[in-house]
């Protein structure tokens, strides 16, 4: 794999626990390069909802 994800992107992700190896990273925003490798920003990210604690 040349491209991934963020990966404090995918901790906080609504769909961690979901296998994401089939998603397009080569098609997503570049936000460093690594050598060869890429990190990039997941298309596909959506914030985890955080439980109410204020009560």
């Amino acid at each position: 794999m040349t491209h991934r994800p963020k990966g404090s992107m995918c901790m906080s992700c609504e769909r961690r626990l979901a296998r994401c190896d089939h998603l397009p990273f080569r098609e997503m925003p570049v936000l460093r390069t690594d050598g060869t490798d890429f990190m990039v920003r997941c298309t596909y990210y959506v914030r985890e909802k955080q439980e109410d604690r204020t009560r």
